[in-house]
C-alpha cells in the first residue's frame, strides 16, 4: 500500500487483502535488478476490464506512470514490415487480394492497443492470409506483444493507394507507383475521370464482395 513519507513515496507489501467484490480490483507487479540504473518490468491485472480483457490505459499510463514494453513505433513497424513483405512475395492471387484489403483496413486501428495476433483476428482474413503475415514477422513471438497501433508509422512502411469509382470499380496499387500504373484523365468539372492501365492478366474471378 503506498503512503507518503516526507517528500518520498514508500510502499508496503500487504500479504492478505479482503475485497467486497472479488472481481473489482486492479493489481500490478514490477521487478528490476537495479532500481537506480535500470527499467522496471512487470505485468498488470485489471479485474474490472471484463469487456476488453485489457487493463485500462488511464490506470497504466496515469496512475502507474508506465508504458507498454513494445512501443507504438516498434510494434507497428514489425507488423507493417511483415504485411509489406507478404504482399510483395505472396504468389497466391486470392491471398494477395486479402492482404491488400487488410492493409487498408488496418489504418482504422489507429490509437488502439492490442497485439498483432488479436488485430489480425478482427479482420476478415483466412488462416492462410494470417499465416502469410505472421510467418514474415522478424520475431515470431512478437505476434503476442501488445502495442498501440500507429497509422502514421504504418504508412511509413506500407503504402497502398485505393480509388473507388461510382461505377463499382476499385483500383489499387502501391502509392509510389499508382500514377504510373493508372493514368488519370479528367473528363468534366463534376469530378468524372477516366483511368487507363495496361498489363498482363494474372487472374480472373467472380467475388461476392470487394
Amino acid at each position: 500500500m503506498p503512503k507518503k513519507v516526507g517528500a518520498s513515496l514508500s510502499l508496503d507489501f500487504i500479504e492478505q487483502v479482503f475485497l467486497k467484490n472479488a472481481s473489482a480490483y486492479k493489481s500490478a507487479f514490477f521487478k528490476t535488478e537495479h532500481v537506480a540504473a535500470d527499467f522496471s518490468g512487470g505485468s498488470t491485472m485489471d479485474g474490472q476490464a471484463r469487456n476488453t480483457g485489457k487493463p485500462a490505459e488511464y490506470w497504466v499510463q496515469k496512475f502507474l506512470m508506465s508504458e507498454l514494453l513494445t512501443t507504438d513505433v516498434s510494434g507497428t513497424r514489425f507488423l507493417a514490415t511483415a504485411v509489406g513483405e507478404a504482399v510483395k512475395t505472396e504468389t497466391d492471387t486470392q491471398i494477395r487480394q486479402e492482404l491488400l484489403a487488410a492493409s487498408t483496413l488496418m489504418r482504422g486501428f489507429d490509437g488502439i492497443t492490442q497485439s498483432t495476433e488479436s488485430l489480425l483476428a478482427t479482420l476478415p482474413l483466412t488462416q492462410p492470409a494470417v499465416q502469410a503475415i505472421t510467418s514474415r514477422l522478424s520475431r515470431p513471438e512478437s505476434a503476442r506483444d501488445v502495442f498501440r497501433f500507429s497509422a502514421t508509422e504504418y504508412d511509413k512502411h506500407v503504402r497502398y493507394r485505393t480509388v473507388d469509382l461510382d461505377n463499382g470499380a476499385t483500383l489499387t496499387a502501391p502509392s509510389n507507383d499508382f500514377s504510373d500504373v493508372f493514368q488519370e484523365t479528367p473528363l468534366s468539372d463534376d469530378g468524372r475521370v477516366r483511368f487507363t492501365t495496361e498489363g498482363k492478366v494474372l487472374d480472373r474471378r467472380l467475388r461476392r464482395t470487394k
